[in-house]
C-alpha cells in the first residue's frame, strides 16, 4: 500500500501547491519583484463620473436601481443569502449585468465580501460575453459605478473597499485577463482622491521592478510618462488649459463629419448619385448645398431652423466618452472646443455640485464669475442657431468673432494650451497662433516658451516640422511601433488616465479621515497625528 499512498499524497501535495500558485498570481501578493505589465493586457481606468454615463459595453448595477434606468429585472434568487449577478439584455449599446448587493447587505451579510463577490463575477461574465466593443474601442470596456450609495452603507470601511477592489480583484484580473478594459467610476469624491492616491503609491513605489513604470502604465513609452509629469506640474501650477476637437468624442458613437453630413442629406432625401456628386465639393460648400436643400422644401427662416436642429440632434447621444470622463478628472478651469455637443458639460455634471459655464452663451448670467467655463468655438447645440457649418456661417462668424479670438489668443499668451483630438486645421486657430508669433517676434523676445502640447495618435513628421516652432508635438505612436489608429487612440486614453492620476495625487483631503486609515503608511499616520 505504501507505494499508493505515496502516490496519492504526492498528487494532494501537487494540488495544493497549483492552488497556492493560482491564489498568489490572483491576489496579485507583493514580492520583491512585482509582475511587470504589458503593453497588450488590460488597464484599469479611475474616474470621478457617473458611470452608468460612461460609454462603455458593458455595466455592472445593483438590481434596486434597475428601474431608475427603464431595465427589466430578471428572475434572480432572492432572499439576500447570497451574492449573483445575472445578465439583465441591453440598454442602447451597454450590456446590463444586475446584482442583488444592497439586499445581501441589508440581510447582515459582510458588505466588502460581497461587493467583491459581485463585481469578480461580473468581470468574469464580461470577459466571457464581450468579444468587440461597440464603441470602436481597440478593447471593450466594462464599467462598475461605486455609487455614493454604495460606499455609505459602512462609512469606515471605505479605504479597506478600495483597498481590497484595486489590489485584490481588479488589477489581478485586468493582469490575467487581457482582453477587455476596465473603468472604475467612484462618485464620492474623497474616495476618488483616495482611490488614485494608492494607485500612485503602488505604481511608483512599492512595486519597484527592473521596469522603471510597472503596472498598465507600461504601455506608454518613458517620454511619455516624463510628458505627463510636465503637464501635471503646469496645471498644479495653475497655468493649463485644454482645447478638445472632435477626436475626443468619436468613441461615445457620434457620426464622423462626413457621417454627419450624410445624415443631413439622408433626411433631405438626397439620392445616392447627388451624394457622390456632393463629396467633389469644397468642405465648406457641401453643407451650404445641403442647407439651400432645406430652405427650398421648407422655406428660408423655418428651412435653416430646420438645418442646425438636425445638425444638433445628429450629434445627441445618450453617453459621454469615457475620454470626457478622463477629461473632467484633470479639473481645468478653463477649456475651449470645437465641437457642438454638451458631452464634456455633462461629464462635468454627472458628479459636481457646480455647474460650468458655457461660452459665449452664458456671458450675460449673474453670480458664475468664479465657475469654471467651457469655450464653444463654433457654437452648442443647447443653441442650434449658434452651429459654425456652411460658408455662410463662416464669413458671419469671420466679422463678429473678435471676443472669443481675444479669448483664445489670451490663453495662448498666459496658460500653456493642451490641445486633444484636434488636427490644428482650423483657419482661426491658425490665426490666433500668427498673430501671438508675430507679437513675440516684434517685441524682440526671447520666444524660448511652447504656447502648448499637441496630442496626436500617430507620429507625423511634417506636421511636426510645420508646429514644433509654437507647440510640443506628442505622438502616443512613433512611426515604427505597432498598432493601428484604435490602439492609438486607447493609448491616448491611458496616458490622460495617467496625467489625471499625476494631478489628483496632490489632493490629499482624504487624508484626515478614519476611514482611510488602512490606505496610510507608518510615515503618513505620523503626519495625521
Amino acid at each position: 500500500l505504501a507505494p499508493v499512498m505515496f502516490t496519492k499524497l504526492l498528487r494532494r501535495s501537487s494540488n495544493v501547491c497549483r492552488r497556492f500558485l493560482v491564489l498568489q498570481k490572483r491576489r496579485f501578493v507583493q514580492t520583491s519583484s512585482a509582475p511587470v505589465w504589458k503593453s497588450h493586457y488590460s488597464h484599469v481606468f479611475l474616474t470621478n463620473v457617473d458611470g452608468v454615463k460612461v460609454a462603455s459595453d458593458c455595466l455592472l448595477l445593483d438590481i434596486r436601481h434597475a428601474a431608475r434606468y427603464q431595465i427589466a429585472t430578471p428572475y434572480y434568487p432572492e432572499g439576500g443569502q447570497e451574492v449573483v449577478v445575472v445578465r439583465a439584455g441591453k440598454r442602447n449599446a451597454t450590456s446590463i449585468y444586475l446584482t442583488n448587493l444592497l439586499e445581501y447587505h441589508e440581510h447582515g451579510n459582510d458588505l466588502r465580501t460581497g461587493l467583491a463577490t459581485a463585481i469578480d463575477t461580473y468581470l468574469q461574465f464580461a470577459s466571457q460575453d464581450v468579444n468587440k466593443s461597440s464603441f470602436g474601442r481597440s478593447k471593450p470596456l466594462a464599467s462598475l459605478f461605486l455609487t455614493n450609495e454604495i460606499m455609505a452603507l459602512n462609512p469606515l470601511d471605505d479605504g479597506t473597499i478600495i483597498n481590497d477592489l484595486l489590489h485584490d480583484i481588479i488589477y489581478p484580473f485586468a493582469y490575467n485577463t487581457g482582453n477587455i478594459d476596465v473603468s472604475v467610476n467612484i462618485e464620492n469624491h474623497l474616495a476618488y482622491y483616495a482611490a488614485q492616491y494608492q494607485r500612485w503609491r503602488w505604481i511608483e513605489h512599492e512595486y519597484p521592478t527592473q521596469n522603471k513604470y510597472p503596472h498598465s502604465f507600461a504601455s506608454l513609452r518613458p517620454d511619455l510618462h516624463e510628458t505627463g509629469k510636465k503637464l501635471a506640474s503646469l496645471k498644479n501650477a495653475d497655468v493649463l488649459s485644454l482645447f478638445f476637437g472632435a477626436g475626443v468624442s468619436m468613441n461615445a458613437n457620434l457620426p464622423s463629419w462626413q457621417g454627419l453630413l450624410n445624415k443631413l442629406a439622408t433626411f433631405i432625401e438626397m439620392n445616392e448619385n447627388e451624394l457622390h456628386n456632393l463629396s467633389s465639393f469644397n468642405i465648406l460648400d457641401q453643407p451650404t448645398i445641403i442647407e439651400k436643400r432645406f430652405v427650398a422644401k421648407y422655406g428660408d427662416d423655418k428651412g435653416k431652423s430646420m438645418f442646425k436642429q438636425q445638425i444638433a440632434d445628429a450629434v445627441q447621444t445618450p453617453y459621454f466618452a469615457l475620454t470626457h470622463a478622463l477629461l473632467v478628472g484633470l479639473n481645468l478651469n478653463e477649456v475651449v472646443t470645437t465641437n457642438y455637443e454638451c458631452l464634456y458639460e455633462r461629464a462635468f455634471e454627472s458628479v459636481n455640485e457646480k455647474q460650468i459655464r458655457t461660452l459665449p452663451q452664458d456671458l450675460g448670467k449673474k453670480d458664475q464669475e468664479r465657475m469654471p467655463w467651457i469655450l464653444k468655438f463654433h457654437g452648442t447645440t443647447t443653441y442650434p442657431d449658434s452651429i459654425i457649418l456652411t460658408r455662410e456661417d463662416y464669413i458671419k462668424y469671420n466679422a463678429n468673432s473678435s471676443a472669443m479670438m481675444g479669448v483664445l489668443e489670451s490663453l495662448l499668451i498666459t496658460k500653456h494650451l493642451l490641445f486633444i483630438g484636434f488636427s490644428l486645421t482650423d483657419d482661426h486657430l491658425f490665426d490666433a497662433c500668427q498673430a501671438i508669433k508675430d507679437l513675440l517676434d516684434a517685441s524682440y523676445s526671447t520666444n524660448e516658451r511652447k504656447m502648448g502640447s499637441v496630442l496626436m495618435l500617430k507620429e507625423n513628421k511634417m506636421f511636426k516640422e510645420q508646429w514644433q516652432s509654437m507647440f510640443d508635438i506628442v505622438s502616443m505612436q512613433n512611426e515604427d511601433e505597432p498598432g493601428d489608429t484604435s490602439e492609438a487612440a486607447r493609448k491616448l486614453e491611458i496616458f490622460i488616465d495617467y496625467l489625471g492620476m499625476q494631478i489628483t495625487k496632490k489632493n490629499c483631503k482624504f487624508l484626515l479621515k478614519e476611514e482611510y486609515d488602512i490606505l496610510l503608511n507608518e510615515k503618513e499616520k505620523v503626519i495625521k497625528k
